[in-house]
């Protein structure tokens, strides 16, 4: 399951102002709010970040990981 979702998603950047870094991802959309959260947290597992504060859409296509 997950490794299909990978081709779903993907981080397009970040900004950081002080501690608070926001990462932007793209996903398509026919992906739903809970398997971006699943994948997101995979994606911080294998080092993206210590931990996952919220997951903030966007708009349809863009998510901002704060």
């Amino acid at each position: 399951m997950v490794t299909q979702n990978f081709k779903k998603i993907k981080m397009v950047g970040l900004d950081q102002h002080g501690d608070k870094i926001t990462r932007y991802w793209i996903v398509r959309s026919n992906v739903s709010e809970h398997q971006i959260r699943e994948l997101a947290k995979v994606f911080l597992e294998i080092g993206l970040e210590e931990s996952l504060f919220e997951i903030k859409t966007i708009d349809t296509t863009t998510l901002s990981l704060v």
